[in-house]
């Protein structure tokens, strides 16, 4: 659900969420929001991507549009009931998947899934105690239940079967 900002349910909303500011920095870098999960995984939402610190001193593995989130910019981070991750970008709201404790696909939403075609804010965004989400965008208040999305996120990747039929190099046909 899309609220506009200046709606009676957003204000309360934006309300709820006024204690959470965004941070400046982390480990060396400019972030814009930190996040603790129940695994003690440390998230970190920057200009660059998300990036997952699952041991204090391990190497980040990171998630960009490379590797599926809509955007580098990584506005906000909010865990669900079920553990899995999502962040809200420049561009719509990803979420990474955690089966077992293991991450799993990053799947995104944007503008044809109904979003705002606009930025989010940093550090707004916040699980409510129903288990519904929001995550405030420039002008707009999203609200959604993560559950929503289960028949998604469980779905077994689809196989695929690929066959070259042709082959070029720089405009030139090869052949075998």
């Amino acid at each position: 659900m899309e609220l506009p900002i200046d709606s009676p349910e957003a204000a309360q909303y934006a309300a709820m969420m006024d204690d959470l500011k965004g941070i400046s920095e982390f480990r060396g870098s400019k972030a814009n929001v930190i996040v603790l999960d129940s695994r003690r995984w440390t998230w970190g939402g920057t200009r660059l991507g998300l990036y997952l610190y699952t041991q204090p001193q391990a190497q980040p593995m990171v998630f960009s549009h490379r590797n599926g989130l809509l955007n580098d910019v990584v506005h906000s981070v909010v865990e669900d009931e079920k553990g899995n991750i999502w962040a809200s970008t420049s561009n719509g709201i990803s979420v990474v998947h955690i089966v077992n404790n293991k991450v799993g696909r990053v799947f995104s939403f944007n503008e044809a899934d109904n979003l705002p075609n606009e930025s989010f804010t940093n550090a707004k965004g916040m699980r409510l105690p129903d288990g519904r989400m929001i995550m405030q965008s420039t002008t707009h208040m999203v609200v959604f239940n993560p559950t929503e999305f289960d028949s998604l996120l469980n779905q077994k990747p689809k196989e695929m079967n690929l066959k070259l039929t042709r082959l070029m190099v720089n405009g030139i046909m090869i052949s075998a």
